[in-house]
């Protein structure tokens, strides 16, 4: 049987990407991972998880937190550098 840890490994997210997608799009951990595993597949469904995202960066800069706010860019950036968004 696999792990929630398997699966987060096999789509190559960091516990931080998976809290960021789970904020944006509403899902649990489980779910985040298949939202990842289908952005590898879709430029639709990249721009879709961007979205979610954009969504939690908002959040964590609405909390005045610098650190956490850089992080989260950087999770951002990473992303649009491996993922087609057109």
């Amino acid at each position: 049987m696999l792990s929630l840890k398997d699966c987060v490994d096999y789509c190559g997210l960091s516990d931080d990407a998976v809290s960021a997608i789970q904020y944006g799009a509403g899902v649990n951990a489980l779910e985040a991972c298949v939202l990842a595993q289908d952005a590898e597949q879709s430029a639709r469904s990249s721009r879709r998880m961007l979205q979610y995202l954009q969504t939690y960066l908002e959040h964590v800069e609405s909390q005045e937190n610098p650190q956490r706010s850089h992080e989260v860019h950087q999770i951002i950036d990473h992303f649009v550098m491996n993922h087609r968004l057109i």
